[in-house]
């Protein structure tokens, strides 16, 4: 729970944080898109009027001075510009940009739009006389029929460019207008031919010594020659969709055209889902009829480039230019203004974009990459603030059993203090007035020593506390030291033994070109010399009588080895335990100091038994 009170602050910190500039860096991203989504409207829309102006070029050409403008308006015109839009189309799309046109005649009758589409190729187009039959996918089948046929379309678009055949067939059935119909609708040289029929064949494909099978719907055999060589025969095929024009009554003259099927529908290289959601735009779809004095279906003028024009996310452009002739028959592009009376054709070429979604499409491996680093930065901190934590919470639970521990090391000092003093407050006792007295100030001196340890040990632990280094060695160190206990040594008749590099014997108190080598290197002499002396004070305490004392000092480091007694094994675990009590009695604080200056200083101590005592090693 505790860890908790600061996890949750800092991750959702850095979530917020992150999510401010994700959304700041992809609003930026988002402008760039809008300006590219205009630049690209822009080329595109040259693009076709560049081309619009030489067909229309040519054909006035063609029909000058037979009957006007009117003279080109037949199937040619129409079918120009149906191919114009659906080329275009795919062409000019991005994946977050849509367009969508439509051409509209010179009395603002609509011609052609883009729209889902199915139509021969041409290989019947000698026959039918027409430049090119085309159907209007969304006018004869139903909505799910018409994603259904997407779908098998879809498959074949996939399946173009890879090594193996398409694994679907989209054929075609057309058939002649009744006589009374086709004499209505004829044109000169023209027959009227209506979709029949559109059927969806999965093929089942063989390649090696196979035995072609005829394929019973086009009654013709099939085959495909793969770009590395492999030839494929048809051996197989199942009808899985189709679809009848039910408006077609009696035993209609069929004509079936094998392979001869083209469907057209906008931004289904890029998926279906993009095709789904072009058909789907009210925007995009929905054309008027027929519109007059160059107003658009909301009222609205339309222009090549409307003044102030700025793309923002959601806009749609729209234009409109028109196609006139003067004396001299010669082609003109002009803007059309509001209230100006339609002289040529009219284009509206329409765009729907999405930068957000671009911008997020755009961005998506810095979100994962942004997000795996703000986890990083997260589990780091979180880290290190844990760490922080149960640092602080183990000191304030050091310093309460320190406390603990202090106030019952106290207490047994006090209690003979207050003995002591008791029994001479009532001279029971008045030939022991000295000894009581003389308690008395041993056991202050305890408790003094004992305050001292515990305000240097909170010096210690005290996050002011700054290590003052200097250079220094472990000889200098040790002499100094070691001469406080000079009386002691003298009383139990210790012999100090120095060992160098060469382990010989070397007496303190000689010259000093016979004394150890000197190390030298970096710490407070402060904290180094209490250490020293805490472990030169148990070696010298537990030092049995007559005694021997060896120091070494080498690589560095320094250890002081004594004869005597051992530390039990129950008790060796714990001697670096503040105030611990184990077997033999209290062991106090000054291992416990000497292993924390130690490691303030990159340093390890360590104490250890020996054959004939103990071993202290700091460095």
């Amino acid at each position: 729970m505790k860890k908790r009170k600061f996890v949750l602050p800092i991750t959702g910190g850095f979530l917020a944080l992150y999510f401010v500039i994700m959304a700041l860096a992809t609003f930026l991203v988002k402008e760039k898109f809008l300006e590219d989504f205009g630049r690209n409207y822009e080329t595109k829309l040259g693009w076709m009027i560049q081309d619009i102006r030489e067909f229309e070029k040519t054909v006035w050409g063609a029909h000058q001075g037979s009957a006007g403008t009117n003279a080109y308006s037949g199937d040619v015109r129409t079918t120009h510009y149906q191919s114009l839009l659906a080329k275009n189309l795919n062409l000019m799309s991005t994946k977050y940009q849509q367009f969508s046109g439509a051409v509209y005649d010179e009395n603002g009758e609509l011609m052609v739009k883009s729209k889902n589409a199915i139509s021969l190729t041409d290989g019947f187009t000698e026959e039918t006389g027409k430049y090119e039959l085309e159907y209007p996918l969304d006018e004869l089948l139903t909505q799910e029929e018409v994603y259904t046929l997407a779908k098998y379309a879809q498959e074949v678009e996939s399946g173009r460019g890879l090594p193996e055949p398409e694994p679907y067939r989209i054929s075609v059935m057309v058939t002649k207008a009744e006589e009374a119909q086709a004499k209505q609708e004829r044109t000169e040289k023209k027959q009227i031919w209506n979709l029949y029929r559109i059927v969806v064949q999965k093929i089942t494909w063989a390649t090696g010594n196979v035995t072609e099978e005829e394929d019973p719907l086009t009654g013709s055999f099939h085959s495909w020659q793969g770009d590395g060589g492999d030839a494929y025969q048809q051996v197989d095929s199942e009808i899985v969709w189709e679809w009848k024009n039910q408006d077609i009554t009696g035993s209609p003259q069929e004509v079936n055209i094998p392979l001869g099927a083209w469907t057209t529908f906008p931004y289904l290289t890029w998926g279906y889902d993009y095709w789904k959601n072009w058909t789907e735009s009210d925007y995009l779809q929905d054309f008027p009829e027929k519109f007059e004095e160059g107003k658009w279906k909301d009222g609205t003028a339309l222009s090549l480039m409307h003044e102030g024009f700025t793309p923002r996310f959601g806009s749609q452009y729209n234009m409109n230019f028109v196609l006139s002739s003067d004396q001299d028959g010669e082609i003109e592009v002009y803007l059309m203004t509001e209230g100006e009376e339609n002289q040529g054709i009219s284009f509206v070429l329409l765009s729907e974009s999405h930068p957000w979604l671009a911008a997020a499409d755009y961005m998506k491996y810095v979100y994962l990459g942004s997000f795996l680093f703000l986890v990083l930065c997260v589990v780091i901190i979180v880290c290190a603030v844990g760490k922080t934590y149960e640092k602080r919470a183990l000191l304030e639970e050091n310093r309460r059993d320190f406390t603990n521990a202090m106030a019952h090391e106290l207490k047994t000092p006090l209690g003979i203090i207050r003995g002591m003093a008791e029994n001479l407050q009532e001279h029971t006792a008045p030939e022991k007035t000295d000894y009581y007295i003389g308690h008395i100030i041993g056991q202050t001196e305890e408790m003094d020593r004992l305050v001292a340890e515990m305000i240097y040990t909170s010096k210690l632990d005290s996050e002011q506390f700054v290590l003052k280094k200097e250079p220094l060695s472990w000889q200098e160190l040790v002499e100094t030291q070691i001469e406080k206990f000079t009386p002691v040594i003298n009383e139990k008749h210790i012999q100090i033994r120095y060992d160098g590099n060469e382990n010989e014997c070397r007496d303190s108190r000689k010259p000093e070109h016979e004394r150890l080598r000197n190390f030298d290197f970096e710490g407070d002499r402060g904290c180094l010399e209490k250490a020293v002396w805490n472990l030169l004070s148990n070696a010298v305490h537990w030092c049995s009588v007559e005694g021997t004392i060896t120091i070494t000092v080498e690589n560095g480091g320094c250890s002081i080895e004594n004869t005597g007694p051992q530390i039990s094994e129950e008790n060796l675990p714990h001697i670096f335990e503040m105030l611990y009590h184990g077997e033999g009695g209290r062991l106090g604080m000054g291992l416990y100091l000497t292993e924390k200056i130690a490691k303030m200083h990159g340093m390890r101590v360590c104490v250890e038994n020996t054959q004939s005592g103990v071993r202290s090693t700091i460095g």
